[in-house]
């Protein structure tokens, strides 16, 4: 099992005869909210990809329910490798996947999960048994991901999953904070076209430049730029949305930041207030002109939001 299909040849070329699942998902982005059986999880996930434009959402909801029986299918067949490197995109992935796989109970064996190196080259640079008791710490991640109280993000560090804790605090991030309302991806981004980055593909190098372990594909950068040029008070000028089919015309645009946004980012304009947000993060749903969550920098924590 893998985080997505770019590595799946590399598997199939040393491993052709071990079947391969890719987990295609993208959890940071979107809602994955608790209290809902597996079944309306997988509706909500195929609706938000649907709109996004990645997709028809009844062929999306197949394709998940199809991955989710081979997941469970395979592993009373055969040891399970999971390849995961250790950013925020590829630990969501991991803790839903052994969610599952923990509902098996203690006889549900172990995992193997590979510890693979970032960059073009990628290399298996580690190995940890998944057992029993790190199955348990990833559901209780998972309950806490997809909880309405972000609080419970950063509560979590399971030392059985020792990259867990770093991505869902980093995952608390975006979350707007108290300066400006701004997510921490939002607020670089913005920052780098003021910088001089002025087309997406500069900007979202700068983006990946700025995380102390890059998680987010280009799309997905583009459309946190884009949302801060809409609403009343735009921080940018943003001609075109992305679209997953036309990303060749939206990477060619030129961005400019707004009067607007060159107050949000001194910290002297608030972009949430001025703007509003209708946002989810895992569980938790974002909504208005004062949003109830947000990061505190300073106090480096999640705080009930009304900003001074």
């Amino acid at each position: 099992m893998t985080n997505g299909d770019a590595i799946v040849p590399e598997i199939e070329a040393v491993a052709p005869d071990d079947p391969v699942l890719p987990w295609r998902d993208i959890l940071h982005e979107g809602p994955v909210p608790g209290g809902i059986d597996d079944s309306l999880l997988r509706s909500e996930r195929a609706a938000f990809l649907a709109r996004a434009g990645w997709g028809d959402g009844v062929t999306l909801l197949e394709l998940f329910e199809r991955r989710d029986q081979k997941l469970l299918r395979g592993a009373e067949e055969r040891e399970l490798w999971l390849w995961f490197e250790d950013d925020l995109y590829d630990q969501l992935q991991l803790l839903q996947i052994l969610d599952l796989l923990g509902r098996r109970g203690p006889e549900g064996g172990e995992q193997r999960l590979l510890e693979v190196s970032r960059g073009a080259e990628r290399e298996v640079t580690g190995e940890r048994t998944v057992d029993y008791a790190a199955r348990l710490a990833a559901r209780g991640a998972w309950a806490a991901f997809r909880s309405s109280d972000p609080r419970k993000w950063t509560s979590v560090d399971p030392q059985e999953l020792p990259d867990v804790g770093p991505a869902l605090r980093r995952l608390a991030q975006e979350l707007p904070w108290t300066r400006d309302g701004l997510s921490r991806t939002e607020r670089t981004a913005l920052a780098a076209v003021a910088d001089g980055a002025d087309n997406p593909i500069e900007m979202f190098r700068a983006l990946q430049a700025a995380e102390e372990r890059p998680f987010m594909g280009d799309y997905w950068a583009w459309v946190a730029l884009h949302r801060l040029g809409t609403g009343e008070h735009p921080l940018v000028i943003a001609p075109i949305a992305p679209d997953p089919e036309l990303t060749t015309e939206f990477a060619s645009q030129a961005y400019e930041v707004t009067d607007v946004g060159r107050d949000v980012l001194a910290a002297r304009a608030d972009h949430a207030e001025l703007n509003g947000i209708d946002r989810w993060i895992g569980g938790v749903h974002l909504t208005g002109h004062a949003p109830a969550w947000r990061w505190d920098p300073v106090e480096d924590q999640v705080v009930g939001a009304t900003r001074p």
